[in-house]
């Protein structure tokens, strides 16, 4: 018999074995401790998944709304082209469907009655952004412009394109 072995077999766990009231035997607390000690790693664990991917989550949400901006804005010199084609000249427009100025976060309706229903373009629903067109003088191109302030600062992302460039920001990256 080695040292490290107990002389009563009955006796190796007996340190892990207590009685109850009833007299029934149960193993020690071990359980709840290492079901604790689990617990509070994963709570941890999410807790650092959640430092980490919340302002990425964040920051991937303003991305997708300004990628609206960049669609639209495309779609409709796509429809300056064909009016173009049609009618031998493009078509201005003004800004819809609200001002630069009234610009937020929200979502608004777009509405019929501008220059854009000749224009035949409107958006598959409502829209964070507003939407323009300027006619250069010589009447040889146009600019689109959309804005959108995505996070509420009161400063719009402004992007734009031509009858030869796609849409591309204007505004510095951080502009939202």
């Amino acid at each position: 018999m080695t040292e490290n072995e107990a002389e009563d077999p009955g006796q190796a766990h007996a340190e892990d074995v207590s009685a109850s009231a009833d007299g029934s035997a149960s193993r020690g607390g071990g359980g709840c401790r290492k079901f604790a000690i689990v617990a509070g790693l994963l709570f941890a664990c999410f807790g650092l998944v959640m430092a980490f991917a919340l302002p990425r989550f964040l920051v991937m949400g303003r991305k997708a709304k300004v990628g609206e901006i960049f669609s639209n804005v495309d779609g409709i010199k796509t429809a300056q082209a064909a009016y173009m084609a049609e009618h031998g000249s493009f078509l201005p427009t003004e800004p819809h469907p609200r001002p630069v100025e009234d610009l937020d976060p929200k979502q608004a309706e777009w509405t019929s009655g501008s220059a854009f229903d000749e224009l035949g373009w409107s958006p598959d629903g409502p829209v964070r952004g507003t939407y323009q067109v300027v006619v250069l003088p010589d009447s040889s191109d146009f600019v689109v412009h959309g804005w959108i302030d995505a996070d509420g600062d009161g400063v719009p992302a402004h992007i734009t394109a031509t009858r030869r460039s796609h849409a591309e920001r204007v505004t510095p990256k951080r502009v939202h």
